[in-house]
């Protein structure tokens, strides 16, 4: 029996959102309207329309896998880096051998390199031997950092209902005096809007986080949170005693929990940022707060300086070309900034 023949095909986007969302529905997770969420990656709703790879096999019409490149922009040191972020890897069921996912991701990682100077995504354990293989380094590590904000389901959940009841709010008055030993020196507030006047006027290309991240501008906030399918997003705008911006933060409050899901300050204000943050957590009412950054010297320090603890870990890996100017800067080993943001989801 002759095995069938696999092909790969960059497509147009905005021909092919029936076959992708398809694709996507049962092996993509819940919580999303599909097609908006198709839209805001490769649609009329993208900043700028992301590139989709779709598996064939001869047998079919239909396609039976996709992958997608989301543009991703980056600035290092004085320069725009154009890249791109690998999204929603999917195989149908039954052509999940190794051949077709193997020749869908080379394919993506062959094409997509002549056309951003930077790949990046976050695969998983069983796919990181085939990044390597493909030519993707390890960047780092995305780490998730947590910390209690009130501690009265999680003591009434260890011990007795009644004790729980005496002991939580001794616990809390404990855990708000910290924070307020903690930002007594602190010389930020934190203030509410969403509004694309003044986010235009904010002088975010002056913040440097590190030599390596994320572009940020009006449209990037409009399109990652203003637009995102994923629900209602809050920017708080962080502010100086003269009210000058300084950064900014983007929450989101889900079950009890506060996801700082996006943090761009000046490194040096970032403990006094969370710090501000834990209190504007409380404010609202959540249980935690947690945040997820590439994980580096610095800003592990500075996160658990705000009384925050690592959690999950997951890894990076980054693509480019050897001839690339990008490249010889990161062989010089210049450091990077990454959040929840210079994701896709």
């Amino acid at each position: 029996m002759t095995a069938p023949a696999y092909r790969v095909e960059r497509a147009d986007p905005q021909l092919v959102q029936e076959a992708v969302v398809g694709l996507w529905r049962g092996n993509l997770g819940g919580g999303v309207d599909l097609y908006k969420k198709y839209r805001w990656l490769y649609g009329e709703e993208a900043s700028q329309p992301g590139d989709i790879y779709l598996l064939y096999v001869s047998s079919q019409d239909a396609p039976v896998g996709a992958y997608g490149l989301v543009p991703r922009n980056f600035r290092a040191a004085d320069r725009i880096v154009r890249g791109a972020i690998l999204s929603d890897l999917v195989v149908d069921s039954k052509h999940r051998t190794l051949f077709p996912g193997m020749l869908l991701q080379k394919t993506v990682v062959e094409d997509g390199g002549h056309r951003y100077e930077l790949i990046y995504g976050f695969p998983n354990s069983n796919a990181k031997p085939l990044f390597r293989r493909l030519g993707y380094r390890p960047l780092g590590h995305m780490v998730r950092y947590t910390r209690l904000v009130d501690a009265t389901k999680k003591v009434k959940e260890r011990l007795h209902p009644l004790l729980g009841a005496v002991i939580s709010p001794v616990v809390n008055l404990a855990l708000r005096m910290e924070i307020a030993l903690k930002t007594r020196q602190s010389k930020h507030r934190v203030a509410f809007s969403w509004n694309e006047t003044g986010v235009n006027q904010w002088p975010l290309s002056t913040i440097r986080t590190a030599a390596v991240q994320g572009s940020r501008d009006a449209q990037f906030l409009h399109h990652r949170f203003a637009r995102n399918p994923r629900g209602h997003f809050d920017l708080l705008g962080l502010l100086g005693n003269n009210n000058s911006v300084e950064g900014y933060a983007v929450v989101q409050t889900k079950l009890g929990v506060l996801s700082i899901v996006d943090l761009y300050v000046e490194s040096q204000n970032l403990t006094a940022t969370l710090l501000e943050l834990i209190s504007e957590a409380r404010g609202r009412g959540a249980e935690a707060i947690h945040v997820e950054l590439l994980d580096t010297p610095a800003v592990s320090n500075a996160v658990k300086a705000a009384g925050f603890l690592a959690r999950e870990a997951r890894e990076v890996y980054y693509f480019t070309a050897t001839d690339s100017p990008f490249r010889r800067m990161l062989d010089d080993g210049i450091g990077w900034y990454l959040t929840a943001a210079d994701e896709d989801q």
